[in-house]
């Protein structure tokens, strides 16, 4: 249990790093409600995992070491591959005014739109498969059902801003929302 606190702290850490010294919000609006939301319901989620850990353990399935260390290192290289993806978008707009946008490039920019997504969605599939409790589970569908949200929004914003402008590259119609190859 004390393993598994120690794991969301780390992506919780991260995310407060993230939000104050690496995000770059174009609208102040939509940066407090997101920055709010996002955590207010990590922060709920983490009295659920605490509770359902410490309180009264509910795990669906006892996994084993070998298994919670598998899981571990998804959880770890997602948080690891999130932020790299976070740095990215951070390098194209910094410097610049917030309402500038380019294009991102490079990493898994080059197959999806919202690679960062995509890693925030395995981030919370290794922590699901580390503890198998009710709550991981359903934080992993309200995070993937958001994300999902998210992603389309970005993508038609993308593709708004980036398609048929002689002035600008056009955007990469072979780019997926939010998962190489599929979506």
């Amino acid at each position: 249990s004390q393993f598994y606190l120690s794991m969301f702290n780390c992506y919780w850490f991260k995310r407060l790093f993230e939000v104050a010294f690496v995000h770059i919000w174009s609208n102040d609006k939509v940066s407090t409600y997101q920055g709010f939301a996002s955590l207010s319901k990590d922060w709920g989620f983490a009295n659920i995992h605490a509770t359902q850990l410490f309180q009264t353990p509910i795990q669906l399935v006892q996994p084993s070491e070998s298994w919670i260390l598998f899981a571990s290192f998804i959880f770890a290289g997602s948080i690891v591959a999130n932020g790299y993806c976070h740095w990215i978008l951070m390098k194209i707009r910094r410097g610049n005014s917030p309402q500038l946008y380019r294009i991102p490039r490079g990493f898994l920019f080059e197959k999806v739109s919202c690679p960062h997504y995509f890693f925030e969605l395995w981030t919370w599939i290794g922590f699901a498969l580390m503890t198998f409790t009710p709550s991981s589970f359903i934080q992993l569908i309200v995070t993937g059902y958001v994300l999902v949200q998210w992603g389309r929004q970005r993508q038609k914003k993308y593709l708004k801003r980036f398609t048929g402008d002689k002035e600008k590259t056009s955007y990469p119609k072979e780019r997926k929302i939010m998962i190489p190859g599929l979506f």
